[in-house]
């Protein structure tokens, strides 16, 4: 169980079985219960696993150049 909000503004990874590879956006949460957005394309069921990460940014180099870098973020 988890603290209501405690995991409002992380992110919901599928990892396994129906929806796996889908990523979003915890909007809100109760003790037993997780809201996202935007909804899933294809439901995770009670197979599915998955994990609950916080929002991160990535860079990535070019040719070992930081003046060549892009970044993105990772929802």
């Amino acid at each position: 169980s988890w603290s209501t909000n405690a995991c409002a503004n992380n992110v919901l990874a599928t990892m396994a079985g129906p929806g796996a590879g889908q990523f979003r956006t915890i909007s809100s949460n109760t003790g037993t219960s997780l809201t996202i957005t935007p909804a899933f394309d294809t439901i995770p069921d009670g197979t599915s696993e998955y994990v609950v990460a916080e929002q991160a940014w990535v860079y990535l180099y070019i040719n070992n150049q930081a003046g060549q870098s892009a970044a993105m973020r990772m929802l």
